[in-house]
């Protein structure tokens, strides 16, 4: 085990958050890809020494750390204030490029009250521990390199803003760590360093044509007449007479952590995980509920046609290598809706995968990595979802940074301690036929049943209905049936449950649970 400590010296951190483009909100806890940055930034700013070097490529090949930082309520955000502050100098002509006025012109802006005001937030985290652990819990490097790693940790200075004062320093015993990383879709979306990284930190550092540049602006200052002149067409024609610079390297892959809980007697869950993976409408017409049939199979389709693995196994598709159909659990598709508010009107926002609990991480990201695609600058790429000429579904996977409670997993799972009240938002699809044409003990008894049957205790009470008792869920009947291989269509019903004790989502209940329908969210009345 190895880990590096960090301690916020002025008690705050100062990090603008995601890749620096949201300037109002404070990044916390810090990216392991920041931490990476500045380790490596120590080194291109002192004494490059290789064992340094040959520390963070090291690093950079080892799989994202688990964290130890203060969250949730214990981490305050300052109230932000916008700043206008002086841009940065410009760049003034050299002596004899411009003469007179407009030389005078170009000195005087750089006087204070000529200079440009731009506004500036600086966005701050306050926790409540001021010391945050990146921990490798599995990592065991050579003295070489811990060595190396302990002298570039002794040489941080900052972390996020250059106000942001750090100490840093290595350790091997860590406290036990409040993130851990997970499968795509966690609480928390952090970026990670990979290999590679420090070779792209070089290049966007860009020094061997920083150094060209001071080298010829040296020989430039030195040399007189037509050698004078030459440098500079040289400079022109290399440089276009403009000075090089560092870069901004692109954000770093994106990483799912979840939080760590303590210790407790465990929720009741059912067979599928609370790892909810979601994917927002980035484009195409609006779609309600009453299309979750066609739209779940065209993205059913569309998951099997990504998964990088082929023929998908079993847990993804549903079927045994024989094509019969799996008695394990699986993959299920399900819809992300506008509902449960007083404005809802049942539109879709998105889609979802819920998997079988129990699918290794490292399993997930071998078959369905394509799905979480990110381009250059770190942002999700889309996935085309079509039905004939019924509809075009563009969708991205949600890395945790919308706002909308639609993509909140909690609004699905439930709080991590569970939800003992639950109902449907899309009709449960009842796996018999009833004698009767009404809703009675027997269509209540399959429900129970169904609740069982995904691993859930049975509820102590049933109610059925033909209208949901969510707001914004269609009614039952404007659902298109789900049919039997026979061709008959299977029968709808709304519920609300009540569990004996609380139990921790998603709940997909019914024959079409693994199609959309029989999908549940915690439920609470409201009063009259």
């Amino acid at each position: 085990m190895i880990a590096i400590g960090i301690r916020y010296l002025n008690g705050w951190s100062m990090a603008a958050a995601a890749d620096g483009s949201d300037k109002a909100s404070a990044e916390w806890p810090p990216h392991p890809d920041r931490l990476f940055m500045a380790l490596a930034a120590a080194y291109f700013e002192t004494d490059r020494d290789p064992g340094e070097r040959d520390a963070l490529l090291w690093l950079e090949r080892q799989p994202p750390p688990e964290l130890r930082a203060s969250l949730g309520s214990e981490v305050s955000p300052r109230r932000i204030v916008t700043h206008y502050v002086p841009v940065n100098d410009v760049a003034v002509p050299r002596v004899g490029e411009l003469a007179g006025a407009k030389q005078i012109a170009e000195g005087l802006r750089l006087l204070p009250q000529h200079r440009l005001r731009q506004p500036r937030q600086y966005p701050v985290a306050i926790p409540a521990n001021d010391t945050v652990h990146f921990i490798w819990t599995e990592a065991e490097p050579t003295e070489a390199v811990r060595t190396s790693l302990a002298s570039l940790c002794g040489k941080l200075t900052y972390l996020g803003h250059s106000a942001s004062l750090v100490q840093g320093w290595l350790t091997s015993a860590p406290p036990p760590p409040t993130l851990r990383p997970t499968s795509p879709g966690g609480d928390h979306r952090l970026r990670v360093a990979g290999a590679g990284r420090l070779d792209e930190l070089e290049r966007a550092y860009n020094e061997s044509e920083r150094l060209a540049w001071n080298a010829l602006e040296a020989a430039i200052a030195d040399a007189k007449g037509a050698s004078k002149k030459k440098l500079r067409e040289e400079r022109e024609a290399r440089f276009g007479g403009v000075a090089p610079r560092s870069r901004r390297p692109r954000p770093a892959r994106a990483q799912g952590y979840e939080r760590v809980q303590p210790d407790a007697a465990p929720t009741a869950h059912s067979v599928f995980g609370d790892r909810l993976l979601m994917f927002a409408q980035v484009a195409g017409k609006r779609l309600w509920l009453d299309s979750t049939q066609s739209l779940m199979a065209a993205w059913r389709n569309t998951v099997m046609a990504y998964c990088a693995v082929q023929p998908p196994p079993e847990w993804v598709s549903g079927h045994r290598p024989d094509g019969a159909p799996s008695t394990q659990p699986h993959l299920a598709v399900v819809p992300i809706p506008n509902v449960g508010n007083a404005h809802a009107q049942g539109h879709l926002m998105g889609i979802a995968l819920a998997l079988p609990r129990g699918v290794p991480e490292a399993e997930i990201g071998r078959c369905l990595w394509r799905l979480f695609e990110l381009d250059e600058e770190g942002i999700a790429k889309p996935l085309h979802i079509f039905h004939g000429k019924t509809f075009d579904f563009d969708v991205a996977f949600d890395l945790g940074e919308r706002s909308q409670k639609a993509f909140d997993r909690n609004r699905w799972c439930g709080p991590p301690s569970g939800a003992i009240t639950w109902a449907s938002v899309t009709p449960v699809a009842l796996d018999r036929h009833g004698k009767s044409a009404r809703f009675d003990a027997a269509a209540e008894a399959q429900i129970a049943e169904a609740c069982e049957h995904i691993g859930l205790p049975r509820p102590t009470l049933v109610e059925l209905s033909s209208t949901s008792f969510i707001v914004g869920a269609p009614h039952a009947r404007t659902m298109p049936a789900l049919r039997r291989k026979d061709g008959s269509a299977r029968r709808h019903v709304h519920v609300r449950l009540e569990f004996p004790e609380p139990v921790r989502g998603p709940v997909l209940i019914g024959a079409g649970r693994f199609r959309g329908y029989g999908f549940c969210m915690p439920y609470r009345e409201e009063p009259a």
